[in-house]
This record gives C-alpha cells, structure tokens and sequence, in this order.
C-alpha cells in the first residue's frame, strides 16, 4: 500500500528533463541519479512502467503503428534495460524529422522521447532492475484497487 512514508514524487518527467538537459546525458545523470538514490529503499521488482513515454517505448518495440495503437497491442510488455539502451541510442542517431517516422512513435513526442528513456535508464540502474513491465493502466488503477481491498486483483483490457 502506497503511504506518506512509502510514496516519492520526483521531478523527472520527459518534458522537464527534456527542457532542462535536451539530450545531454552527463548532465541529465548528474541531475537524476541523487535524486533517484536518495529514494527509500525497498522492494522495487517487478517495476512497472506507465505513462505515454513507457507507453511509446512499446509501441516502438513492437513495431506498433501510432494509427493502429489499442491498450491491449502493448499492455504487459516486458521491456529490458538494454532494449532502451539500444532504442535511445538509435534515436538519438536521428534527426527529429527521422524520429517522428519510427513505426510507433506519436509526432508530439519525437522531441522529449530520449529523455524520458534515460530517465527510465536510470531508475532501472539504481533500482538493479534490468526488466520492467508496461502497463496501460495508470497508477489511478492500483490506488482503487488497494482501497478496494484487493490486493491480488489485476485490470483486464
């Protein structure tokens, strides 16, 4: 159950960290990675990735087309530290025209989308984690479910 004491905001958003650091990774680690230590420590596995950049990260790995996109084409992805690597790396190789044709990529995020990849880089590497899992439901999904009493549910699309 998510408490006071157990819950961390940080200020890592692709957008935010975009605008900050563009794509400069030393800069964006320097930045990221106290922030992300100082973090209480606890069981993190499995890690689940919500939201449109892990959201975009699938659609990119399964050759999903932004027109063709349902919930269920990448819900339950499992998504591999080196996978991001490899897939922000060949980004970063693109012109920004280049990345908003990668097959899955929506046009909005071609900009912010490297990024919020090495924000999830960075988590994973602090978190010893070399694999997350996406989901296309939110967080709002798993705080109803916990004040609902269930704690063994899990959202069907």
């Amino acid at each position: 159950m998510c408490t006071e004491e157990t819950a961390v905001s940080v200020p890592l958003g692709a957008v935010r960290m975009t605008g900050q650091f563009a794509e400069d990774e030393p800069a964006l680690r320097a930045y990221a990675e106290p922030l992300l230590a100082a973090m209480p420590r606890r069981e993190l596995a499995p890690l689940v990735g919500v939201g449109g950049t892990s959201s975009t990260v699938a659609m990119i790995l399964e050759g999903v087309a932004v027109e063709a996109y349902t919930p269920a084409t990448v819900h339950g992805k499992k998504i591999h530290l080196e996978e991001l690597r490899t897939l922000r790396k060949r980004l970063g190789a693109l012109s920004l025209e280049e990345r908003r044709k990668v097959r899955g990529m929506p046009g909005a995020r071609a900009d912010i989308l490297p990024s919020g990849v090495m924000v999830m880089e960075i988590l994973m590497e602090n978190a010893h984690c070399q694999w997350y899992v996406h989901s296309e439901c939110d967080l709002l999904w798993g705080v109803l479910g916990e004040h609902a009493g269930n704690d063994g549910w899990r959202a069907v699309l």
